[in-house]
């Protein structure tokens, strides 16, 4: 998807064009209006067993090659929302920034270094971009994207549009 279509002021418009891979996707939310970082949460809460026994499968290979075991997609514990600052772990990231609008994970491992904004626009409905950006760092990275893209393609889209069915 060509990077026009990243929200104006999105934080990852410093480093689009040198991502290896990237996708972006875009759901409405017209549930009453939330930031970015409650969504986000929601969202990653909301991941599929099924998901999180891919990402377990994940971590027990890569460790492997010594690459980190991220844990979880959805440990975001949501009862503490309000405490998440920048550097905390938010499920299988860390939190990069935290504005109303936008927030920004980040998983930097040698291989490669990983973000994940959540934007929105306001409105009614809202307008909610979930961008990946990947920078690989070296052979293992462009190995594991091999794998990884692909699935990631296929996984995202129906994971983002169930910010649509979201109270």
């Amino acid at each position: 998807m060509p990077w026009t279509t990243l929200p104006s002021g999105s934080e990852l418009h410093r480093d689009a064009a040198s991502a290896f891979f990237h996708d972006l996707f875009q759901a409405q939310y017209h549930g009453e209006e939330k930031t970015a970082l409650v969504l986000a949460a929601r969202l990653a809460h909301s991941t599929p067993r099924w998901f999180e026994w891919l990402m377990d499968l994940r971590n027990s290979a890569v460790s492997l090659v010594g690459l980190k075991d991220v844990g979880r997609f959805g440990a975001v514990d949501l009862s503490k929302i309000g405490e998440y600052q920048v550097g905390d772990r938010f499920g299988i990231f860390a939190i990069r920034s935290i504005r109303p609008e936008e927030v920004v994970l980040e998983e930097d491992d040698k291989h490669l270094r990983v973000r994940l904004s959540v934007h929105l626009t306001p409105g009614k409905p809202q307008q909610v971009t979930v961008t990946t950006m990947v920078h690989v760092h070296n052979m293992l990275g462009y190995v594991y994207m091999a794998f990884v893209a692909p699935v990631h393609k296929l996984i995202t889209p129906p994971f983002v549009r169930k910010i649509e069915l979201m109270p």
